[in-house]
Parts: C-alpha cells; structure tokens; sequence
C-alpha cells in the first residue's frame, strides 16, 4: 500500500465537488468504532467470546487547525438551529469515507501572542460510507 502524507488526509464539510474543506486545518484523526458484543458464559470454559458482529459502529473525526472565517463556529453555535450534516473525510489516493455527522464540540485557543487555533469533534449518526479511489 502507498504512504500518504498527512496533508493529503482533509476534512470537507459538505460532500461531492461543492464540498469545502473545514478552515485551516493542520491535524485530522478518524477513529472507528467496532464495538464488540461479549457473549462469554460458564460453557465458554474461561475464554471470551465475542459475537461476529459489531453492536455498535461509528466514525469519530477530530480536526485542528487555525481559525479562517466564521464558518466553523457558526455552525457549531447551531446557527442554522441544526447540528447534523454532511461530512467527508478525503484521503486523496485511498478513498472517501462520507456520511451525516453531529458536530460535538468547538473549541477556541488563543494565546496574546499566537494565531488563533480551534479544534472540533464530529460524531457520526447513521451509516458511512467508503468509496474507493480508482
């Protein structure tokens, strides 16, 4: 498999070719969650048993960077009474994971003598999606 820089993993509020990368970003991570189901009883003679099968799944995105506009923080303030949209995260090379996301937390770091930095975690709801990169 090819490496890939991580300037080339973004995250895109919005999806397809009207998709606009979230401000400034310097630091993405996804995690996804397979959350297994323990079904170990007495005839499993000790050892864990899990189902073949997740119970719950999701995708976790955190991004950081520098503050660039309004965007951001007014949809973290609900500014359209929403906190639910769509999401890509572009893994340019690899593929496209997208989906619907609650946009969980905002938050603002601003030292008197720095830039002006955010971070922010989205939450999935519902399925995500993964389209390979041809």
């Amino acid at each position: 498999m090819a490496k890939v820089a991580g300037r080339k993993i973004k995250v895109y509020a919005g999806t397809g070719p009207s998709a606009v990368a979230v401000a400034g970003g310097r630091s993405d991570s996804i995690s996804i969650n397979n959350e297994s189901t323990d079904v170990t009883d007495k005839s499993s003679a000790g050892w864990r048993e899990l189902l073949d099968d997740a119970s719950v799944r999701s995708v976790d995105i955190t991004a950081s960077g520098l503050i660039d506009g309004p965007g951001l923080i007014g949809q973290a303030l609900g500014a359209t009474t929403a906190l639910l949209g769509q999401y890509e995260v572009r893994i340019e090379g690899i593929g496209t994971a997208s989906g619907q996301f609650h946009f969980s937390s905002y938050e603002i770091e601003a030292a008197h003598d720095g830039a002006g930095e955010y971070s922010m975690t989205l939450a999935s709801s519902g399925p995500i999606t993964w389209v390979v990169t041809p």
